[in-house]
């Protein structure tokens, strides 16, 4: 099926423009665009100096990308060097909704939402929404407006990917094929909504700011190496080996761990539990590890760990504390303190709703409430439908349950299942 397919040189060009637009005409001057490739065993990427090189790049190479099957991803914002993180401002944001639904049923849910989409884009599987903004805002600033987006977006989509919001990422171009589905990615609407009011959706402060490790530099012995090996068996499962490498890399590095110690553990555990990708798993490992000591990317880390372990664990059928207890054995190898994930892993439980394990945690003395308010509000926007009177009646005896917990924000929750069941 690959050889038949070709790249849409009139979407690659329209999708740059989308990228590309609404800046000043004299910052065009300094803009450098990143192209990405990769496929299972090679990456690569390039800085051009204008579009015309990036479209000229992507006719000449047609051929050769296409036939290794190499995924095409272009900046999101332009860069003011050959650096992936040198970004000065930033005025779109991509809502990735990982939702198989069919383009009818995504043009009748934004007639709903508020803030109005620029374009649309099949990204193979999913679906990418794009905002725009005649404003140019500072990364900081956008994070912080992304996230609201996002949370905005979530009352009327599912599996939303909130690491859009980091302002370094590529994003896959349209008009080139998602090898994944073996699918060209296709511009399907061009709204051309310019949105200015955007400050009001911006979240607070205290929302973004990424939990801090103690880190102090460490080495990795051999048996705790091989305890670290051996807590993966039976998580090393097709479909999350690429997650756990950037997360388990993501980690070590925090904590001051050697590069050589990450990939001695990658190693290690591709031999042992039979991972034929052991070349693409180690090039992941040293490209995370680099990124991460040259700063030039944000990690998930010990939440990419937890995350993922819940996700392999439950759709094997594991009870949750067999997961909790797995978790928890790699932390301790690693020297994290209990203190340091808890609370990230009472919010995943509670946002997934295993509430009654997560009552156990939520009596320590670690425990910091606010995390049962972010469990509760995912768990709320997940699960309260409109007019479904049982999924209302049922979050309420949910709620109620953490009332003295939660305190002042248990009325807020209250206030907003009301407004999911009413507005959906």
């Amino acid at each position: 099926m690959g050889s038949e397919l070709a790249f849409d040189f009139s979407d690659i060009q329209k999708h740059l423009s989308v990228l590309f637009s609404l800046y000043d005409e004299e910052d065009y001057e300094n803009f450098h665009y990143e192209v990405r490739c990769y496929n299972e065993e090679r990456a690569f990427k390039i800085f051009y100096r204008d579009l015309e090189q990036v479209k000229g790049f992507l006719e000449r190479r047609q051929k050769d990308l296409i036939e290794q099957k190499l995924h095409v991803l272009i900046s999101l914002f332009p860069r003011f060097s050959e650096k992936t993180d040198d970004v000065k401002f930033c005025n779109t944001w991509v809502i990735d909704v990982d939702e198989k639904i069919p383009k009818e049923e995504v043009l009748k849910r934004l007639e709903n939402v508020e803030i109005k989409p620029f374009c649309l884009i099949m990204s193979g599987k999913g679906w990418h929404i794009y905002i725009k903004s005649e404003k140019k805002y500072e990364p900081k600033t956008w994070r912080r407006i992304a996230i609201g987006i996002f949370d905005h977006y979530s009352k009327f989509f599912n599996e939303i990917d909130y690491n859009m919001k980091d302002y370094k990422r590529c994003v896959r171009l349209a008009g080139t094929i998602n090898w994944k589905h073996e699918k060209l990615v296709k511009i399907e609407e061009i709204f051309g909504d310019v949105c200015n009011d955007l400050e009001k959706y911006m979240v607070k402060e205290k929302e973004v700011t990424p939990v801090e490790l103690t880190v102090t530099p460490k080495s990795l012995d051999k048996k705790r190496a091989r305890a670290l090996i051996n807590a993966f068996d039976g998580f090393w499962v097709e479909g999350h080996r690429n997650n756990l490498t950037l997360w388990i890399c993501g980690t070590m590095a925090k904590m001051g761990f050697k590069k050589e110690d990450a990939l001695y553990v990658i190693s290690k555990i591709v031999e042992k539990y039979g991972d034929e990708e052991r070349r693409h798993r180690l090039y992941v490992a040293k490209t995370e590890f680099d990124r991460y000591i040259s700063k030039v990317q944000e990690f998930k880390g010990v939440s990419g760990i937890i995350e993922e372990m819940f996700s392999i664990g439950t759709k094997k059928g594991m009870k949750i504390s067999e997961i909790v207890k797995r978790i928890e054995k790699i932390f301790r190898v690693l020297g994290i303190k209990r203190s340091e994930y808890l609370r990230q892993m009472v919010n995943y439980m509670i946002g997934h709703g295993h509430f009654d394990e997560a009552m156990v945690f939520i009596k320590s003395e670690y425990f910091d409430p606010l995390y049962l308010y972010l469990g509760l509000r995912d768990w709320v926007k997940k699960n309260v439908k409109q007019g479904d009177e049982k999924s209302l009646k049922r979050t309420l005896r949910i709620l109620k349950r953490f009332k003295k917990v939660l305190g002042t924000n248990y009325d807020y929750l209250v206030k907003l299942s009301l407004m999911k069941f009413r507005l959906g």
